[in-house]
């Protein structure tokens, strides 16, 4: 994942919790990981790795085409993926972020 699209993903992240009217350390914990690492992510130091953003996009209807590319509404109105569109998914964020 290059540095630019860390960052890039990152400001979304920022956006998200803002929205949602979450610390970084709420945000981490409702993500399984510590608030340390939503706050490395948002900075851009590191990358969301796809098992994460499957969660946030879950857990909070993000659209992954927003997360990632910027394309339509934050929200997802019709998240509804079934579990084999989700490892689909998985694997092609997967190869994106190598």
């Amino acid at each position: 994942m290059s540095t630019e699209f860390k960052k890039i993903v990152g400001e979304r992240v920022y956006i998200i919790r803002k929205k949602l009217n979450l610390t970084q350390g709420e945000l981490g914990e409702s993500l399984g990981c510590s608030q340390g690492k939503v706050k490395d992510i948002e900075k851009g130091r590191i990358g969301i790795i796809p098992e994460t953003a499957i969660v946030l996009a879950e857990k909070y209807k993000i659209s992954l085409d927003w997360l990632y590319l910027g394309r339509g509404e934050m929200f997802d109105r019709i998240y509804a993926l079934s579990e084999q569109d989700r490892e689909l998914v998985e694997k092609l964020l997967t190869r994106l972020s190598k």
